[in-house]
């Protein structure tokens, strides 16, 4: 026979029911009309699309903010939220939405109906996991996780098609899914301050233009010259000597880096002086090559005027106009006076 203590709501002493983990959550989902905060009032009746409820400390979410459909932006950082109501999922208008540093062991299934999010910050909270139901946030573009507790990188990311920037700092991973490029649109990955022992050769196959791996126990790096997206990458804090190969135009953060950096600079300041000579040979020599044809055209003049070929002589003087102080050569009073005369 089952025992009654295992039912829901069991019996406290003088009959009193004690209520269930789920009606405690229940309860905690509920909007309340609880005191506001100095000048949140007048925050909330601002009709601006963006709202700061940020380090006011608050433990539930007031029931006015529900009503703020017109809202894009909402910024509930540092309280003490462990819950959301379900009636978040009314502001469908939301774009941003920052949960940072609260007191959050799971995302609020209404969370997940915000199908316009672009952007969701949960920085700083108590989560592992995630819910299947964050793959209904198809419009993701950033996505923080870091100083959570995630010992596993949680594949129900791979759900989200237009991710391009992950935060995962400062979490618990030991490794990488050897498919995380099926994350085809990620281009911005932190991964600093994780358990990381070996680098992950899956990077190697993802388009990432700024990779993080500071602060792990990575002691070997490969060549990443072939990551030709790779804009910047941080390997600091790692147990290694020197930046791995990259391409010349990366900036890199670590041990060794400064010295890099150096080397590179003076190898371009190198390279421009090399260009700049190469350029002024060239003008010189393309400048003697002129001289050459114009020296050539007062040769011409010269003769077509002793010819009496003066229409000749007057077509090849235009040519020479402009060009006298190029050619050391002017045209003297005598031959001009000579075309003049026949052209009237």
């Amino acid at each position: 026979m089952a025992n009654n203590n295992q039912q829901e709501g069991t019996e406290a002493e003088g009959g009193e029911k004690k209520p269930t983990i789920t009606e405690v959550r229940k309860r905690e989902e509920e909007p309340r009309n609880v005191p506001l905060p100095m000048g949140v009032d007048d925050l909330l009746a601002s009709g601006e699309t963006v709202l700061y409820l940020s380090n006011y400390k608050m433990r539930y979410l007031p029931r006015q903010v529900l009503s703020l459909v017109h809202l894009e932006k909402l910024y509930l950082c540092d309280n003490r939220f462990t819950w959301l109501p379900d009636g978040i999922m009314k502001l469908q208008g939301l774009n941003t939405l920052s949960l940072s540093m609260n007191k959050m062991d799971d995302i609020p299934p209404a969370v997940c109906q915000l199908v316009n999010l672009h952007h969701l910050y949960l920085s700083n909270n108590r989560l592992m996991t995630l819910p299947e139901e964050i793959g209904n946030l198809k419009n993701l573009r950033s996505l923080w996780l870091d100083a959570n507790y995630f010992q596993f990188f949680p594949r129900e990311l791979f759900q989200l098609p237009l991710l391009r920037s992950l935060q995962m700092g400062e979490n618990r991973l030991r490794r990488l899914p050897a498919d995380l490029n099926r994350m085809a649109s990620l281009r911005r990955l932190w991964l600093y301050g994780n358990r990381l022992t070996e680098f992950p050769n899956v990077l190697m196959k993802m388009e990432l233009e700024v990779l993080d791996l500071d602060s792990n126990n990575i002691s070997y790096f490969p060549s990443l010259v072939h990551m030709s997206s790779l804009n910047v990458l941080s390997y600091d804090h790692n147990p290694v000597k020197a930046p791995p190969p990259v391409g010349e135009e990366v900036m890199v953060v670590g041990e060794g880096a400064v010295e890099l950096l150096e080397a590179r600079l003076k190898k371009k300041e190198a390279l421009e002086e090399e260009l700049k000579a190469a350029e002024e040979t060239a003008r010189k020599e393309a400048k003697a090559a002129r001289k050459e044809v114009f020296r050539g055209l007062k040769i011409a003049y010269q003769k077509s005027l002793e010819c009496g070929m003066v229409a000749n002589a007057t077509s090849i003087n235009r040519g020479l106009q402009g060009k006298e102080e190029e050619l050391g050569y002017e045209m003297d009073n005598e031959q001009t006076k000579l075309i003049s005369s026949v052209r009237v």
